[in-house]
């Protein structure tokens, strides 16, 4: 799985817009770390052992979950071509039906091969092509599912999560170019603007491109569409809270997530940034230990390495960076880096390796 840590920012990208995209890339880091995602059978990207008490989703950006929006007995289904040619449209319907249900339980050959059998006699079939389509995204063979996805949108342009795939896609194959997905995710929003996945990723491709109140107005807007769903709670927040935009929005949101789940690691983590930022190190190093005692993670130690540099308590600041560095040996993130920068401009001095 690609984090947002990996991405590049463009190459025309200005000396200030640079700043913020490296800024944006230490903040999905932390908003979307866990060390160990697995690819569910029926290609749902999920966390395996989620580390607090909430159910941790996906990370949406490049492995969207498949949340079919478009009833089965859509006219795109039913159209005059496959009941002349079919037979009839019950026989179109289950077959398409049972293709769907074949791709959530990982048959994804045998899903193909249904959604095939009704495109050998209707060609144009958005909905059998954006099931093919499905198909070979879930196995990875993103070329093969886009070429599907375009086919499928000559036809129905208009299908539910089609651009919204497309838009990861694009993503995922060229992290330089960002008008693409921005393009495919404003069509998803245009004809489903209650599809809340697309605003979160759309609100990411802004974060990249430096347009921070979009960024946030989109995860936002995903908070809105998903009530107490916490993946986008926490989104939001870390949006807020690492960029400093809409501030008192963005506590509002945290405060809703811990009360939720208090037990969130993750949410108490984004909460000691809230106060590091209001120069409060007291409580940020509270709410970072706090943090680290439900979810051993290095980057909050790291966090909390800076909060001790800001204290003054360098001798600390490095105990906390060594115990880090012990957790995770070869952890070369832009956290590990700035701490160890910080420290370095304290006087401390690195040998070996480091």
């Amino acid at each position: 799985m690609r984090f947002w840590g990996e991405m590049r920012p463009r190459k025309h990208i200005g000396g200030n817009a640079l700043v913020i995209a490296l800024i944006c890339v230490c903040m999905i880091a932390g908003v979307m770390a866990v060390e160990k995602p697995v690819l569910q059978a029926q290609g749902v990207a999920a966390f395996a052992n989620p580390p607090c008490s909430e159910v941790v989703p996906a990370n949406v950006l490049f492995h969207p979950y498949f949340k079919p929006q478009n009833p089965l007995d859509k006219q795109v289904f039913l159209n005059g071509a496959a009941i002349e040619n079919m037979g009839s449209a019950a026989e179109i319907k289950k077959l398409l039906t049972q293709s769907e249900a074949l791709n959530h339980k990982g048959h994804f050959k045998q899903a193909r091969k249904n959604a095939l059998a009704v495109l050998k006699k209707v060609p144009a079939n958005a909905a059998a092509l954006y099931i093919v389509g499905l198909t070979y995204y879930n196995e990875k063979d993103t070329a093969k599912a886009l070429e599907y996805f375009k086919q499928a949108g000559k036809s129905d342009t208009t299908l539910a999560n089609l651009h919204f795939y497309m838009g990861v896609i694009y993503h995922d194959t060229d992290k330089d170019d960002l008008e693409k997905p921005l393009k495919q995710y404003d069509l998803e929003i245009q004809y489903h603007p209650q599809n809340a996945d697309a605003h979160i990723n759309r609100g990411m491709i802004y974060g990249y491109m430096g347009d921070m109140e979009k960024a946030f107005a989109d995860c936002a807007k995903a908070v809105e569409l998903t009530g107490n769903d916490i993946e986008n709670l926490l989104v939001a927040a870390r949006f807020s809270e690492q960029l400093q935009v809409q501030v008192e929005q963005g506590k509002k949101l945290l405060a809703r997530a811990l009360e939720l789940y208090p037990r969130s690691w993750r949410a108490w983590e984004i909460k000691a940034g809230f106060v590091y930022h209001d120069n409060d190190y007291k409580s940020a190093e509270r709410d970072y230990l706090y943090s680290f005692s439900l979810y051993k993670r290095p980057t909050t130690l790291y966090e909390l390495c800076w909060t001790y540099i800001q204290m003054g308590d360098i001798q600390r600041a490095k105990q906390i960076y060594d115990q880090a560095v012990r957790l995770k040996a070869d952890d070369d993130s832009c956290y590990r880096k700035k701490a160890q920068e910080r420290l370095i401009e304290h006087g401390v001095v690195f040998g070996g390796k480091e």
